[in-house]
């Protein structure tokens, strides 16, 4: 049955587009792990508990249950399904709207089936800066996640957004070409333009940390070999560049300055080392950008986040809440930093 499911993926390309979108490189915003749940769940799979295995097969959970126990215990299928999606770092909108085009809404999942409850609470909002949209957007998930009593715990960086930087395309810089990692020679000359604004102006200080990094990652990028050589998070952070690169030359897009921040102990770093893209026409959701990757490990799949969030209160162990709003790229830097504890409540519904 699984095989069966996975044929259909071609079919989620077609089914899972915006239709409204204005960059056809941007069409794929949602993941198809909803549509897997539904599919599975809409036909017959003997016992009830095997669902659960066969959903787990087909989106590459790592984190499984044990459905021998659980088809003797007490406990909701479709409690169990929805444990499997988040255990998995699946992501969910857990404000009051719902998903990013406010959706969603405050009714208690009992209301509903959890397929359909998993389909309006899914993040919606994904920027696939590459061709293989549904493959990026299959490793969009949060790392580490617990299930606490407060929401769902996971770990990551968070960053506070600061000004909007304008990059002069017309400056001249070395001829440019395309790297062995997959970067065109058009973004590269882009953030070779980038990189010379960050070292001009008033605030070249604050972002000359940002510069040396930047300088640093396009020096490796032009040695890099072969894609086959990098690790995800450098696959990754290519890929982030190249939606930088591409966004310094479009006039629908502003770039935004970040830096690394600690709400525990209410401090945030000096230095930019961070920056992230946004539409022109549209205000940030969100103050903050959380982020976090994750090379897999055996079999387990490779994981990355970078999620617009708004930041609560902390709760009572000093964990920052955070409110998911939409995904955001961005190119990031956080060398000698940890990873921070940070939990995103339990959406409302789940509550009552």
């Amino acid at each position: 049955m699984a095989g069966r499911i996975l044929q259909r993926a071609g079919k989620y390309t077609v089914t899972l587009q915006d239709r409204q979108a204005d960059d056809d490189m941007y069409t794929v915003r949602r993941s198809m792990s909803p549509s897997i749940f539904a599919d599975v769940g809409a036909r017959e799979a003997g016992r009830s508990s095997d669902r659960l295995a066969i959903v787990a097969n087909c989106c590459d959970y790592s984190v499984r249950m044990n459905t021998k126990r659980l088809q003797n215990s007490p406990l909701s299928l479709s409690l169990a399904l929805l444990t499997l999606y988040v255990l998995n770092g699946e992501i969910l909108m857990n404000g009051e709207g719902g998903g990013s085009s406010s959706r969603g809404n405050n009714m208690a999942p009992l209301n509903r089936t959890v397929f359909d409850f998993l389909k309006t609470q899914s993040l919606d909002s994904f920027s696939p800066p590459i061709r293989q949209q549904l493959t990026f957007i299959k490793s969009c998930r949060l790392i580490q996640v617990q299930l606490v009593k407060d929401g769902i715990q996971t770990r990551g960086h968070l960053w506070e957004i600061g000004p909007q930087i304008s990059v002069n395309v017309r400056r001249r810089v070395p001829r440019q070409y395309r790297s062995g990692s997959g970067l065109s020679k058009h973004h590269r000359r882009s953030l070779h333009q980038l990189l010379l604004q960050l070292r001009a102006g008033r605030s070249r200080m604050r972002q000359a940390r940002l510069a040396s990094y930047l300088e640093g990652f396009l020096d490796e990028d032009e040695n890099c070999a072969g894609v086959d050589e990098l690790s995800f998070s450098r696959k990754f952070q290519t890929w982030m560049a190249g939606a930088v690169g591409e966004a310094i030359a479009d006039p629908g897009k502003v770039l935004r300055l970040g830096r690394l921040t600690d709400k525990r102990r209410d401090v945030a770093q000096d230095d930019y080392t961070g920056i992230f893209v946004f539409d022109a026409d549209r205000a940030p959701e969100g103050e903050y950008i959380f982020t976090a990757f994750e090379d897999g490990k055996d079999e387990e799949i490779d994981k990355h986040v970078a999620l617009e969030v708004d930041v609560g209160a902390l709760n009572r162990s000093g964990v920052p809440l955070l409110e998911a709003r939409r995904w955001i790229n961005g190119l990031v830097f956080f060398h000698g930093h940890r990873r921070g504890d940070f939990i995103f409540p339990w959406h409302r519904s789940l509550t009552v």
